[in-house]
């Protein structure tokens, strides 16, 4: 992945795909961080991501993948 090596990539969402993302960017050396007003803190610690407002996901974050509904 571009820029590993303890970068930080933001989730917009951690739904069902955003969930798949989160626990395939493990095997990477990133920091993951996420916002979703709908996860739980034991969600967020199942997937050993730190939840966050969105502006900060934007400001703390180097790479983003945002998965919403359309």
């Amino acid at each position: 992945m571009p820029g590993g090596n303890g970068s930080t990539v933001g989730l917009i969402s951690l739904g069902m795909i955003g969930r798949m993302v989160a626990k395939r960017l493990q095997s990477f050396d990133v920091k993951v961080i996420a916002y979703d007003p709908f996860a739980t803190a034991e969600d967020a610690a199942a997937l050993k991501v730190e939840l966050c407002s969105l502006p900060e996901v934007f400001r703390r974050g180097m790479w983003f993948r945002c998965i919403l509904p359309g």
